[in-house]
Parts: structure tokens; sequence; C-alpha cells
């Protein structure tokens, strides 16, 4: 694991699938999701372009989705404040 890199995915992940960039960089990771958009997926698993989550994230949701709503929304927040990586 690179730390210098923390969030922001690979193209080269667990079992050769890529690992989506989830810091707040607009062009490779989430910086054009709202907050509601990030609080949708950790509930549902389904991303603001009607995708759905795959791979292990799919794991992620199972336990995500049994939060509280401020929980998800204390993540979100999270995640749009950390440095966006390219």
């Amino acid at each position: 694991m690179e730390t210098s890199r923390f969030l922001a995915g690979t193209a080269h992940g667990p079992d050769g699938k890529p690992v989506p960039n989830i810091t707040p960089d607009p062009k490779s990771g989430i910086g054009n999701w709202l907050e509601e958009d990030i609080i949708g997926v950790l509930f549902d698993g389904h991303t603001p372009d009607g995708e759905s989550v795959g791979g292990a994230m799919k794991e992620v949701v199972k336990s995500t989705s049994r939060l509280t709503g401020e929980d998800r929304r204390a993540i979100a927040v999270y995640l749009r404040s950390i440095p966006a990586k390219p």
C-alpha cells in the first residue's frame, strides 16, 4: 500500500481489478459527486451515474447500508475533506 496515495485507487487492484479513486479529485475521483451522492452509494450501492458498485465494495455496502443516516453523512463529509489525489 502506498500511503501517499491514500484512497486514490489503482488500476491494478486485488485479482487484477481496478480500485476506484474515492478522493475528491474532480477528474479521476469523486470530486464531482455531491454529499448526497456519496451517502446514496453507501446506502444502496448505486453511483450517481446509475452504475452499481462491484467487487469488495458490494461487501462494504452490506455494512454501510445498516449505518445510521448520520454515520453515512459523516463518512461523506470525511471523504470530501481529504486531499484530492489524481
